[in-house]
């Protein structure tokens, strides 16, 4: 009897508890090389179940670890976790071999799982076409892999397998016929839902023609497409989603729609719930570049705040006048004009030539004309907005640097001197660079952590997007937590 089993960040408890997960690979190596001294303090919760089930019937066991070639996102590696099982299992087991299989790769990305598990099981000598029963452990690794192994394994090979789960140290067996394998789908798909991981849920239900799945699918293409800012196939999918609802939800998704074309307004939402959705994911490096891209769409929206002409609204909706913009500033706005031409950004003039308004040009003349209007109680929220970029980005850096250290601290707080956020992005891979991208780092260029950052901007978000639409107020909450709650009750319904 074989025993094939993904493993993950629970697989090993010493002293009843699990090891440190935002470390795993250290954590776990220390123990493994000090595995004697530590041996007594150690259990195995998921595997354990099958050997006192199974017994001496067990004599293979084959565990999929992975140990990604990508050094920067290894931290959360199992192999040593493996290491460790391999060693408890053949000191309490000796008639079992324990054969460790590395995989190198992101163990959530569902294609290349699937291609390698298929590569594994379908090769000449795969250990499936031994004799014996082969029994698969579904409660360790991450539920990509799990999901992988459970489709993979039931189509090929349906017959001589055995699948389980382990629940508080019960065996629970997972029948692969069609009804039972519906629940396990469910529950695959509600945990890649919470990584808003949409076109893995799309090939996960694509494999199976289950019934109802057609509007989820739908229903998921618009997600991906929204999430990838792809706004007319969004809409697309969410016209065939809506066509195959009863009309009685209608009017609960209109909160859905995408209107065409997207202003200004619509994308700055877009783009921080895209950014929210990111840092729930860990996605610094996209994170960051949506940070300055929602920059790009605040400055343009502040800037037609400010100047409330038309011919500047025109300027600024049509890149190819930017050249326009700057050529009516100077003819309307000297002082303005003349302001600009004394300001330094680190240390150089700014560039009044530039045939594209770039973020630090739009931010000081938005700065000069908000100083020019003189009126901070009906602009706070502009001037909100103003002061986080400069927070972000330390734009008004050199003219505080003249007012002496005390003011430079006083508005950069906590931060690391000169350093500021977009050089972050300047210096990583989305940009011209490979520099890592770490929650600590930004909170060190920040001066806050990353949380408080967010929050700042949704709520200065919220209360200038209020000014700008003469409202009261205006709901902020993210649009794919609603897709989310939607996908969630067709996924119950399967």
């Amino acid at each position: 009897m074989i025993l094939i089993a993904n493993v993950g960040n629970r697989d090993v408890q010493k002293n009843g508890s699990l090891l440190n997960r935002n470390n795993l690979r250290q954590a776990s190596l220390e123990i493994l090389n000090n595995f004697n001294k530590e041996e007594a303090s150690l259990s195995y919760p998921i595997l354990e179940p099958y050997f006192r089930e199974f017994g001496k019937e067990l004599n293979h066991v084959y565990l999929f670890a992975t140990n990604q070639e990508d050094t920067r996102y290894n931290n959360s590696d199992t192999l040593h976790v493996a290491g460790i099982l391999k060693k408890i299992i053949e000191k309490n087991h000796p008639h079992v071999r324990v054969n460790v299989v590395e995989y190198p790769n992101n163990p959530t990305d569902h294609e290349r799982i699937f291609r390698f598990f298929t590569d594994y099981f379908t090769q000449k000598n795969s250990i499936l076409n031994q004799e014996g029963i082969k029994i698969i452990s579904l409660s360790g690794g991450t539920p990509q892999m799990n999901a992988a192994l459970y489709i993979i394994l039931s189509l090929l090979y349906p017959k001589n397998i055995e699948f389980y789960n382990v629940d508080q140290g019960t065996l629970n067996p997972v029948n692969h016929e069609l009804t039972i394998r519906k629940v396990f789908l469910k529950n695959t798909c509600l945990e890649l839902l919470k990584g808003y991981n949409y076109s893995s849920l799309i090939a996960l239900l694509s494999e199976d023609n289950l019934e109802g799945s057609k509007p989820l699918l739908s229903l998921l293409r618009h997600a991906r497409a929204r999430d990838n800012f792809n706004f007319e196939r969004a809409r697309t999918e969410l016209t065939n989603y809506k066509k195959q609802v009863s009309h009685v939800f209608h009017d609960k998704l209109k909160v859905l729609d995408i209107p065409k074309p997207l202003n200004h307004v619509d994308l700055i939402k877009e783009l921080f719930w895209k950014i929210e959705i990111c840092h729930e994911t860990g996605n610094l490096i996209l994170l960051i570049a949506l940070l300055f891209r929602l920059e790009e769409a605040l400055l343009n929206e502040i800037l037609k705040c400010v100047f409330q002409s038309s011919p500047v609204v025109q300027y600024l909706e049509d890149v190819k006048q930017h050249g326009n913009f700057l050529s009516y500033l100077k003819a309307h706005e000297p002082a303005i004009w003349n302001d600009l031409e004394s300001i330094t950004l680190r240390g150089k003039p700014l560039d009044l030539t530039a045939e594209q308004l770039n973020r630090p040009l739009m931010f000081f003349i938005a700065l000069q004309k908000l100083k020019q209007l003189n009126n901070r109680n009906h602009y706070y929220p502009v001037w909100n907005i103003i002061d986080l970029l400069d927070k972000i980005n330390k734009y008004r850096y050199d003219e505080y640097k003249k007012m002496g250290k005390e003011t430079l601290e006083t508005k950069y707080p906590n931060s690391s001197g000169s350093a500021y956020l977009g050089e972050l992005r300047n210096k990583s891979i989305i940009a011209h660079g490979f520099e890592p991208v770490s929650e600590k780092t930004i909170e060190s260029l920040y001066g806050q952590d990353i949380n408080d950052l967010l929050a700042s901007l949704k709520n200065h978000l919220s209360i200038f997007l209020a000014f700008l639409m003469n409202k009261k107020t205006v709901s902020f909450m993210n649009v794919y937590d609603i897709i989310n709650e939607l996908i969630l009750e067709h996924v119950k319904k399967l």
